[in-house]
């Protein structure tokens, strides 16, 4: 038979049966086939419709470079503008239109582009890899450490549950009671170790109350980078043009005195400038088409998970749900989670009502999905998983525990057709299981947990020392341990909690007051967040977020190549020689736009050192005689603090790209409208007040 139909494919269609007509051989094109076993016409056809669904982006691109070739024939700014000048803006031009589109993940698309520059010499090797070896990356992940020591001991939570509260809200009221006081934190506090130890309880707090984190961590991000234009020491872009500008003995104010600025003297142009921003995102960011509901990665998965039941006890250390009812506890209209009922001694209140008030001793039944489950186990030590009757509890500390989802093998003799009581698992295992789900994927209810007798393919969910994956990982008893992620309980207790919070406190302190730099205290502040057990080394090293450091390190290169071709250079001379005939306010406005241009492809600090240059050169000329410096500077501040329209511009916002799973044009869409604004505003405020 084999042999038959061997030779009826060497011999095409002419062998077919007589009963159907012979289908039309195929084209030579149609026979090949590529090593994923797809066909060339189907390779063919996917091209297409990838070009079909993206061709506005083709579109934006060709337009942009009909663009580009009119500026180096029309522009004198761009005469004599090398290739290598050339080559670099249209790979930068091709990598945010990739980014817009969400071809491949940030991290990605920077890697192949840096590529791309060093193999056409754009860039050399070293400035290729200057942001791996930059002291603002390396605080970055040192910072994401001591976010972490501060998260582990539930400090941040308590304060922000206390402040913001469990119940659901107005968007707009939460937003306000968030940003407004973060901002103005980030006004004399370096605003990255404020983000970075927000961000994971702001995470938490949206999955309580049912709220999307990219309607908050954007609006956030943005209000950190606006408090930082308060003051003189808000943001290093405001202390570097100081120091450009008072080590440049010729720059002079308009009564010809040397130029001196005070750590308040941007203040009455920074508050305004804060407020306005503060007004658009409390307004804009409700609003789904200004800022839309992005699912995050974990939230895709929920949609999908197994349900658990779940039973905690409330011990005495419970500090967030004893004597207070079910809704002031936020246990009310939580995503994916249900609290079924609540067992108080030998009576059962079922289906709790927002009033019940919760009392040590109880036990509360849930019902949810793992992930909101894991947020139940990690948001208070004081609730404490039910395990099996009649095994003692584990003798090591919770929070050193984390959760596994362990799927048992159909062919274990140990598990199969036996209860949970009469396994053992702690005996065998070293673990406790919580909660089961069943392969049939129905709820287990109305029976202990000791008595669930388990067959192939249910889910256990574990609670196990961070031993336990790598000692029964490979176990033939099940066929799957699956180690969930952040999964510790926090170390709940008040000395560490006020120990993590003094030494972030004295971090941000020291950094401010310059006694040295905030990689020094950063550095200083991991190691105590060790030495004093708020983390532990595993802890610690796992909390960098590899993918947004490498992001971050790698748009430096990037940046280096528009930087050192001249591209840069070229395109701030363009516009201010463009907007120059308008007087003052039009090269307040040329600054602003050029600055704002560039820090959003570019570092902020690279942006002003560019621009710094050409507004110290239009300021000693004289060729515009009622440009103030104070203002021209002030508004070269603000401009390299907005970052607003694109991910890439500051690292905070990488951050917060990566934790609201933002698509690159929710930042255009939402930030292009705050950058206007905040333009009009800054350089109208500057015009007039300096």
């Amino acid at each position: 038979m084999e042999a038959n139909q061997e030779t009826w494919m060497e011999q095409g269609d002419t062998q077919a049966t007589k009963a159907a007509p012979a289908p039309a051989p195929q084209s030579d094109d149609e026979e090949k086939m590529e090593p994923n076993g797809r066909s060339m016409t189907e390779a063919w056809q996917a091209t297409l419709a990838f070009l079909r669904n993206k061709w506005v982006l083709f579109l934006v691109l060709g337009l942009l470079g009909v663009g580009y070739a009119l500026l180096g024939t029309l522009a004198t700014a761009f005469d004599g503008l090398s290739w290598k000048a050339w080559f670099s803006l249209a790979s930068v031009t091709v990598l945010v239109g990739c980014l817009a589109v969400g071809i491949l993940p940030t991290h990605v698309l920077f890697a192949i582009t840096l590529g791309v520059l060093v193999a056409f010499q754009c860039v050399s090797p070293p400035d290729s890899l200057v942001g791996f070896s930059n002291v603002g990356v390396a605080t970055v992940a040192i910072l994401f450490m001591v976010a972490n020591g501060v998260t582990r001991t539930n400090a941040l939570g308590i304060m922000f549950r206390y402040f913001m509260g469990n119940k659901k809200i107005s968007l707009r009221l939460a937003l306000f009671k968030i940003v407004t006081p973060l901002g103005l934190a980030s006004g004399f506090l370096n605003n990255t170790p404020i983000f970075a130890m927000a961000i994971p309880v702001i995470l938490r707090w949206c999955r309580t109350v049912q709220y999307a984190p990219s309607k908050l961590l954007m609006p956030i991000n943005n209000a950190l980078i606006l408090g930082g234009t308060i003051t003189l020491i808000g943001t290093s872009t405001n202390l570097i043009v100081s120091g450009l500008a008072e080590s440049d003995q010729t720059l002079v104010d308009k009564e010809g005195n040397p130029l001196s600025f005070g750590i308040f003297g941007i203040t009455k142009l920074g508050v305004i400038y804060f407020g306005i921003g503060v007004i658009y995102v409390v307004i804009f960011a409700p609003i789904d088409a200004m800022l839309p509901a992005r699912q995050t990665y974990d939230s895709q998965i929920a949609e999908h998970a197994k349900e658990y039941m779940v039973s905690m006890r409330v011990s005495s250390k419970a500090k967030t749900v004893i004597n207070q009812t079910v809704e002031s506890a936020g246990l009310r209209h939580l995503r994916g989670l249900f609290l079924v009922e609540i067992q108080r001694g030998p009576s059962i209140i079922p289906a709790p009502a927002p009033d019940d008030r919760i009392e040590e001793g109880d036990v509360l039944v849930f019902s949810g999905q793992i992930d909101t489950v894991v947020d139940l186990y990690k948001r208070d030590a004081g609730l404490v998983p039910i395990q099996t009757e009649g095994e003692e509890p584990m003798l090591s500390p919770r929070f050193t525990h984390s959760l596994y989802e362990v799927v048992v093998s159909p062919n274990s003799l140990l598990l199969n057709g036996r209860r949970i009581r009469d396994v053992g698992f702690r005996q065998q295992f070293g673990a406790a299981v919580v909660a089961v789900a069943s392969s049939s994927g129905s709820l287990i209810m109305n029976q202990k947990l000791g008595d669930i007798e388990l067959h192939g393919g249910d889910t256990l969910l574990v609670e196990a020392g961070p031993r336990f994956y790598r000692r029964w990982g490979r176990n033939p008893n099940f066929a799957l341990v699956y180690p969930l992620k952040d999964s510790s309980p926090p170390r709940d207790d008040w000395p560490h909690i006020i120990v993590s919070l003094t030494i972030a406190a004295a971090m941000v302190a020291i950094a401010a007051a310059e006694v040295t730099g905030i990689y020094t205290t950063a550095i200083v502040a991991a190691l105590a967040m060790l030495l004093t057990g708020c983390q532990n080394i595993r802890e610690s090293g796992a909390a960098i977020d590899i993918p947004v450091m490498l992001t971050i390190a790698l748009a430096f290169g990037v940046g280096k190549s528009i930087e050192t071709t001249g591209a840069g250079a070229a395109i701030a001379n363009f516009i201010v020689w463009w907007l120059k005939p308008l007087g003052a306010i039009g090269v307040l406005f040329a600054i602003y736009v050029v600055v704002a241009i560039l820090t959003s492809v570019i570092t902020n600090n690279g942006a002003v050192a560019i621009m710094f240059p050409i507004v110290s050169g239009i300021l000693k000329d004289g060729s515009v005689s009622d440009l103030d410096p104070y203002a021209a500077l002030y508004v070269l501040m603000l401009a390299g603090s907005a970052s607003f329209s694109t991910p890439i511009g500051y690292q905070t916002n990488l951050m917060a790209h990566s934790a609201g799973a933002y698509q690159f044009s929710d930042w255009v869409r939402f930030g292009l409208g705050l950058q206007i604004v905040l333009m009009i505003a800054g350089v109208l405020g500057a015009f007039f007040l300096y």
